[in-house]
């Protein structure tokens, strides 16, 4: 069934029906017609109901006058008349039920587009629509029957040239791998030796004092033979004389002496600061005391102990070694 029911009304009733049942509507809304039409009637007393009466001189007069028997005209075609001279009086009528086809066509018309454009307006409101089949992304593609990855070649290639990260420290194996020439030799022959101890605990404690004066001292581990095992506290690193004892009167070191320390124990070179730092660290934590000095291309050089003399270097590279760290010995 249609939406509405005006369309219904429509579809349902043909056009012949509609025609007869307008004729009807016409004949019933004026029954005075049918009087008129007749040219006498009488009642039956019995049921009261309005007959027509023709008589023999009736049809004898209309014969001779010309007219058409009453008794001769068939009933059936008495309606058939009255139609025919109905449509005569009222020609309006046809044009009225051509005005209602045409209205209902029009309304048709508009019920139907009203739909569409309520149907669209949901779509779009809902998002209704079918989606799109979208095809599967292929997984390789070829080139010169060489299969390729999706994966852009920009993004393969800046992958390859990442440097890989090392586990253990989380430091990268490119900045690992730069090579620093080891440090000249003669550049910084002289250090400030500040204090000398027999224990560590009382070196490290010490350096503590002296780093809140803005110094950056270190410790060496000697062994002086019948003296024992000393551990001596040092200051800076300089190429001359006068301007370690420079050092020493701007910071009032009183007691402080600038001692020849030309051998040392070299371990590496950088130019990363951070990496450096965590290698710092890391001999720290392994019971060794490191110092930097600057070269003249920029680098930084690492360094373990300060020695007076070879055999005291020779005893710290020994040590270094059997703690699993490659050393150098150099003269400072």
């Amino acid at each position: 069934m249609p939406e509405h029911s005006l369309l219904y009304i429509v579809d349902s009733v043909s056009e012949a029906e509609l025609v007869a049942l307008g004729e009807t509507s016409y004949l019933v809304a004026k029954p005075g017609l049918r009087h008129t039409e007749l040219s006498e009637t009488e009642t039956d007393a019995d049921t009261g109901v309005e007959t027509d009466t023709v008589t023999d001189a009736d049809v004898d007069s209309e014969t001779k006058a010309g007219a058409p028997d009453k008794r001769a005209e068939p009933v059936a075609e008495r309606p058939a008349q009255r139609l025919t001279e109905a449509r005569a009086a009222k020609p309006e009528s046809s044009r009225s039920k051509r005005l209602l086809l045409i209205l209902a066509g029009l309304l048709l018309a508009a019920g139907l587009v009203w739909q569409l454009q309520a149907s669209t307006f949901v779509d779009n409101r809902l998002g209704t629509r079918a989606p799109q089949k979208m095809d599967a992304p292929k997984e390789t593609e070829t080139r010169d029957n060489q299969p390729l990855a999706i994966e852009p070649e920009s993004k393969v290639a800046a992958d390859a040239a990442r440097p890989r990260v090392n586990s253990e420290k989380g430091m990268s194996e490119e900045k690992r791998a730069v090579k620093v020439a080891p440090p000249e030799s003669g550049r910084y022959p002289y250090s400030i030796l500040l204090a000398s101890f027999t224990k560590l605990s009382e070196a490290k404690t010490a350096i503590a004092r002296y780093r809140e004066r803005g110094l950056d001292p270190f410790w060496v581990k000697v062994n002086l033979g019948e003296k024992g095992q000393w551990f001596r506290v040092f200051h800076g690193y300089y190429n001359d004389r006068a301007r370690a004892q420079a050092d020493i009167e701007r910071h009032s070191l009183k007691s402080a002496l600038v001692k020849p320390t030309r051998f040392a124990a070299w371990v590496a070179g950088f130019r990363d600061n951070q990496i450096m730092a965590e290698k710092r660290a890391e001999l720290e934590d392994m019971g060794f005391s490191t110092y930097v000095t600057p070269d003249s291309l920029g680098a930084r050089q690492l360094f373990i102990g300060a020695f007076y003399t070879m055999a005291g270097v020779q005893a710290q590279q020994a040590a270094l070694a059997s703690a699993g760290i490659a050393s150098r010995i150099v003269e400072r």
